[in-house]
């Protein structure tokens, strides 16, 4: 336990009951602490949060029921143990007290021997349970710190590129880490580099694996500037994936290089879950390619393509949660769906993906996705 010694609490109004409870226990063991009525108790528990408490169930005010109902609904105490002692022999009695939360139930006249021996026990399984709760506390902080640490690795949102471009994304991670990844890279005052990345599953396993993909690129990046070929690069991570192993983990990726003075992205995907979506005053083209997710095998390759961004249109990127979601008869939204919801949302003058987001919400009737979601997106004025 997080003390020296464990904290028993005896609760009875019989002065005699205490006195011989009390001398059961060495203070040497443990530290002993009495209350007379249920009143006590609760100024009690405004100092001090015992290990285990020996409650008596027929007290005059707040009998020991009530006592056991308020201990379990605090939060600061709904874990402590109890023991129930009671000079009611009836099976209705003992149901209700364990029903409120208590551990177990002694009978009047109790044999002390049996009573020490249950609580050696339950302290035992206390001191597991807050060394348990001690180690999930400290993952809780540690977890936070690296969603802290992702989050810091993610581009400037909102982002003026030039007097004709805009880049904007909303990141929504389902768990406290996510599996998705995206990033928006200046290569020069004319080309930059951005992607969107979706790690198998989420959560710690996957967020690893985009510091990798942060990492990559940064190491990269000299070469990047050399010989800026998308298919290229995701031939190298690919590579570098296999020779890492990441154990079972893959990855989709769409990535481009967009040169603002010819207009012109350059791109390569791997994976075939999602395609980006032109949308221009002349209609919708999505960027279909066909290829192999990023870590399944090593002698793979990967094309380049070539598509020009049109004056007044937008570019949106997504994670594949965006056309997977169900709604309340099981149906999914699917590309179609989505390519709806995107133009209800005119998301080709406004990129506004805050919006896309809360309808995708509505659309499966829930308060979070089952899956990280990412939308990017390029805009030319």
């Amino acid at each position: 336990m997080n003390k020296d010694k464990p904290i028993i609490l005896i609760v009875d109004d019989e002065p005699v009951n205490r006195l011989i409870l009390a001398r059961s226990f060495s203070s040497k063991d443990a530290e002993i602490h009495e209350c007379s009525s249920g009143f006590e108790v609760m100024d009690f528990l405004e100092h001090k949060i015992p290990d285990i408490v020996l409650l008596d169930i027929m007290m005059p005010g707040m009998d020991g029921f009530e006592v056991c109902e308020r201990i379990k609904n605090n939060p600061k105490t709904f874990d402590v143990p109890i023991l129930l002692i009671t000079a009611l022999n009836d099976k209705q009695s003992k149901l209700k007290g364990l029903e409120l939360g208590a551990h177990d139930v002694v009978t009047k006249p109790f044999d002390i021997f049996e009573v020490k021996l249950r609580v050696k026990q339950y302290l035992k399984m206390r001191e597991l349970f807050l060394q348990v709760k001690d180690y999930n506390n400290r993952m809780k902080k540690e977890i936070l710190a690296a969603r802290k640490i992702q989050m810091n690795m993610l581009p400037q949102n909102n982002r003026q590129i030039n007097n004709n471009y805009y880049f904007n994304y909303e990141y929504y991670p389902c768990d406290d880490l996510g599996g998705d990844f995206l990033d928006f890279i200046a290569l020069s005052d004319s080309q930059y580099l951005f992607y969107i990345a979706d790690v198998s599953g989420h959560g710690v396993a996957s967020s690893l694996v985009t510091v990798f993909l942060k990492e990559f690129f940064n190491q990269h990046l000299k070469k990047i500037l050399i010989n800026p070929n998308p298919n290229d690069i995701l031939q190298k991570l690919n590579k570098a994936l296999i020779t890492v192993n990441f154990a079972d983990k893959y990855l989709t990726m769409f990535l481009g290089i967009l040169n603002v003075d010819d207009n012109l992205l350059y791109w390569s995907s791997a994976g075939p879950n999602t395609f980006p979506i032109l949308f221009s005053e002349e209609g919708i083209i999505e960027l279909e390619n066909s290829a192999p997710a990023l870590g399944w095998w090593e002698d793979v390759s990967f094309e380049n393509h070539v598509t020009e961004i049109p004056p007044n249109s937008s570019l949106i990127c997504y994670s594949d949660v965006a056309i997977e979601l169900k709604n309340q008869n099981d149906q999914q939204l699917e590309r179609e769906g989505f390519i709806e919801l995107l133009k209800k949302n005119k998301i080709n003058e406004y990129l506004d993906f805050q919006a896309v987001m809360h309808d995708l919400l509505d659309y499966s009737n829930s308060l979070t996705f089952n899956d990280d979601l990412t939308l990017v997106g390029i805009k030319r004025g």
